[in-house]
């Protein structure tokens, strides 16, 4: 596995360390929750998103409806296995351990689609290619965890002349382009129309 996929498994845990935090530690219920409402949303708009864009076969449907129906009855089990008590005029809330137990358990759950998903990709990620328009720029920090500088130097190579790379003194997985003299190279890349020469800026203060 790489750090990527370090990384991405390290975040899981912590989310899912939270989320058992909050299950079994005593909360006031919420009257008017809109989470629930907000990510049926957009769970909704992202489905009819893809499936617009995607032809799916009946063996497609049938694993996501599977799953949904396993989310629904996992959450529906795991609503029995909470407490639920009036104290001070409010009403509170606490899991359980079978809370918890549920909650790992459901973890995986939407992972079965992905796992045997039967519909090939359509998607191709395209190949760095020297053959184009000079209108490539990179900006990159020195000392990024998820995408090391390796990486986009080797990209800037595949490209050629069509690219060039600001190489930011900073570390962390984005660059800092509000200020100083990398914001000075974006912007004149994007108002402008003018490739920068690759170059090195220090980390924005």
């Amino acid at each position: 596995m790489g750090s990527n996929g370090l990384i991405n498994v390290a975040v899981a845990v912590v989310v899912l360390i939270w989320l058992l935090s909050r299950q079994l530690s005593t909360r006031p219920v919420r009257e008017r929750s809109r989470l629930g409402l907000v990510l049926i949303v957009v769970g909704v708009i992202e489905t009819v998103s893809f499936t617009s864009q995607h032809s799916l076969s009946g063996r497609d449907v049938s694993l996501l409806a599977l799953s949904l129906a396993i989310g629904v009855a996992l959450a529906a089990v795991r609503g029995f296995t909470l407490s639920v008590w009036q104290e001070g005029g409010r009403t509170l809330r606490k899991g359980g351990p079978l809370t918890a137990v549920l909650w790992i358990a459901g973890s995986p759950q939407n992972v079965w689609p992905c796992a045997f998903w039967a519909t090939p990709t359509s998607d191709r990620a395209p190949a760095p290619s020297p053959r184009g328009p000079a209108n490539i720029l990179l900006v990159q920090n020195t000392a990024d965890p998820s995408t090391p500088v390796a990486g986009a130097r080797q990209t800037l190579r595949a490209f050629g002349h069509r690219a060039a790379m600001v190489t930011v003194n900073a570390a962390g997985h984005g660059v800092d382009t509000s200020h100083g003299c990398v914001a000075a190279a974006v912007t004149r890349f994007f108002i402008q129309l003018r490739q920068p020469r690759s170059g090195t800026c220090p980390a924005a203060d």
